[in-house]
């Protein structure tokens, strides 16, 4: 499978201008320039504030999975979105192995020539179609991206070779109960099951599933990290209002509302209570 891009208009003098801009009031204006999740934005509106050129011509493709499941002739897998970061940088998830082992590419968005790749541990839930694994751009410079056992993995400059990257996991690192001391359980049990969402203000929002005991006592839900690192979870039967609806879909990401700090996670639980997923 292959990402491709046509010809198109990167701003230029904007980018030119991108430097002016870090840790002014410009900033969130900026933010509009870039393509950080899927759906573009925590809202998923999907617009885009540049008008395309004609597609007349692909300007460079790299695969997104070099080595696909075909049943027959048939592909079933999802992808995740490529991101477009403010320096026109083109961040591309590839699945490299059967089983989902996954690297992010960052690409030149002019050429397509590779700039760094960045690895994660992430491990894919028990699915049917071949689900996500996808990451999100968090501010002006920064990625999350999902890791093992519903850990994410926060790298801090996108436009840095060697950008400093951590682990973090929402219900916490350390301690007795955390990811470090029981990383094997939380392995097995513990899965990021939707694409990641980053709120205006930084703050990280997933889905993840639970497929046994583990020393949190988490049962599967939705994951919040704050902008500064505090961890918090809510089980997807309480968000729902069913027990017969007890874990995310897959591949359904966080969607925020424009007008306030909270997901909108109740409103499709209330929607997709009396569907059952199929993967």
């Amino acid at each position: 499978m292959l990402v491709s891009l046509a010809k198109f208009k990167f701003p230029v003098a904007s980018c030119a201008l991108a430097a002016c801009l870090f840790g002014t009031a410009h900033a969130q204006a900026w933010r509009l320039q870039s393509w950080g999740s899927y759906g573009a934005n925590a809202q998923h509106t999907a617009n885009s504030q540049l008008t395309a050129s004609p597609m007349k011509a692909i300007m460079w493709s790299t695969p997104v999975d070099t080595d696909p499941q075909y049943s027959g002739s048939v592909l079933y897998a999802h992808y995740a979105a490529p991101l477009v970061t403010y320096e026109g940088t083109v961040m591309v998830t590839v699945k490299t192995a059967a089983a989902g082992s996954f690297q992010v590419e960052a690409h030149n968005g002019f050429s397509g020539g590779l700039l760094y790749v960045q690895t994660t541990d992430y491990i894919v839930p028990p699915h049917g179609w071949f689900p996500i694994c996808g990451s999100a751009l968090d501010g002006l410079l920064g990625m999350v991206t999902p890791g093992a056992g519903g850990t994410v993995y926060l790298r801090a400059r996108t436009d840095q070779v060697n950008s400093a990257v951590t682990q973090m996991a929402f219900y916490g690192m350390a301690g007795a109960n955390g990811y470090t001391n029981n990383k094997a359980t939380y392995n097995a049990n513990v899965y990021v099951c939707t694409p990641v969402t980053v709120d205006n203000n930084g703050d990280i929002f997933f889905g993840f599933r639970v497929t046994g005991t583990n020393p949190a006592g988490l049962t599967s839900g939705i994951a919040r990290i704050s902008s500064t690192g505090v961890g918090t979870w809510v089980s997807a039967a309480s968000v729902s209002g069913s027990a017969s609806f007890d874990q995310p879909v897959l591949n359904c990401s966080p969607e925020q509302r424009s007008e306030d700090p909270l997901y909108r996670y109740q409103r499709i639980f209330r929607r997709l209570r009396r569907r059952i997923s199929r993967h």
